[in-house]
């Protein structure tokens, strides 16, 4: 059964589509259309339950797909997904929402929870890329689990926000094979599970933009990438936990720019925990804790602190901040060391003064 852009002049409702999907096609394909569907149910089809055309933004509210033989939306983009609501899947091959056009577009804003996916679960199969210009929100406590090699790349607005409630984790961005999160979304039981390096991760690059990420768990990435990699924007990165990652976890990149890289914690990453970050911006990094990674430290980059700065045990981690590079503090400069901090130096490395340290 297929729906094209004409099918937007009346609602459908009540409808059961059941033993289709000859060629094990979708039972239902939604082409271009802006058309609301409601109290539906798709069962019994040889192929996906669903198909949403990439310029299609349907409305389905209360839409079941059962015992289908392939996915229950097998194609979607994702500026379609804050329409739907109330989407239930059972007995199909793979309970599954999946976005196959990941693409926003300038001047899009996309904003959507686990109330517009299945389950709370969305099933990324490209990465998801946000240019200048545009805005993705994740809230509350929706789950995207991403495709091997995929990532998220954000020159536009990015807001991933949990919630509000203390150290709670809401939102969860981790590897398709993670069967711990929302079941087993590829379909095929226990064949896989989630590894080290199953998607890359969080690319934030240069923009006037501010990103938020709060209250996220990331977990099974780091393919060739950080858990996030901080460009020239100005980040707020709190109380999230990246966990089980290849390579490093929060790389800052040399940005200079305000960071707020808060209350973080970073566990069993094959790298290190937190680096690159100038001496000028330690300030910003406050009370992050790390754990059975490659190296749990806290690491600058560069030796120039061309910047008044103040930095104490709660700017790194541990109390430790580890001065790679060395230090010198410049001419008409004041460099703060607060009580307990211990600063280890890299090899070969100097602490040279022409400014003011005290």
């Amino acid at each position: 059964m297929r729906f094209y852009a004409g099918s937007a002049a009346a609602p459908v409702s009540g409808l059961l589509v059941k033993w289709a999907g000859f060629g094990y096609g979708p039972s239902v394909s939604l082409i271009n259309t802006n058309g609301s569907f409601s109290a539906m149910t798709v069962a019994a089809g040889l192929g996906d339950g669903m198909l949403i055309s990439p310029t299609a933004r349907p409305v389905l509210s209360h839409v079941g797909f059962e015992v289908n033989w392939g996915l229950a939306i097998g194609a979607c983009p994702i500026q379609a997904l804050p329409g739907f609501s109330n989407l239930s899947a059972e007995g199909n091959a793979a309970d599954q929402l999946r976005v196959t056009d990941a693409n926003l577009a300038i001047g899009d804003f996309v904003a959507f929870d686990e109330d517009n996916l299945i389950g709370g679960v969305v099933h990324f199969g490209e990465t998801i890329s946000i240019p200048d210009g545009s805005a993705l929100h994740i809230n509350g406590e929706a789950a995207c689990k991403m495709a091997m090699g995929t990532s998220i790349v954000a020159s536009g607005e990015l807001r991933i926000d949990g919630g509000t409630s203390g150290w709670t984790l809401g939102a969860i961005i981790t590897d398709e094979r993670d069967d711990e999160v929302g079941g087993d979304t590829n379909g095929d039981g226990a064949i896989t599970t989630p590894q080290p390096g199953g998607w890359r991760g969080i690319d934030l690059r240069t923009s006037d933009n501010e990103p938020i990420l709060r209250r996220v768990l990331l977990c099974y990435g780091g393919a060739g990438a950080p858990a996030i990699r901080l460009g020239s924007v100005l980040a707020t990165i709190d109380r999230c936990t990246i966990e089980h990652f290849a390579g490093n976890g929060i790389d800052a990149n040399g940005s200079s720019h305000l960071h707020h890289v808060t209350r973080n914690r970073i566990t069993d990453c094959g790298g290190e925990a937190i680096l690159n970050v100038p001496i000028v911006a330690l300030d910003g990094y406050v009370d992050n804790e790390a754990e059975r990674n490659g190296f749990n430290w806290l690491k600058t980059l560069g030796f120039s602190v061309w910047a008044s700065v103040s930095i104490g045990p709660e700017n790194g981690i541990d109390d430790v901040i580890v001065f790679s590079q060395g230090a010198v503090v410049e001419d008409d400069v004041t460099l703060e060391l607060k009580d307990v901090l211990i600063i280890m130096m890299g090899l070969g490395t100097e602490f040279r003064v022409v400014g003011r340290l005290v």
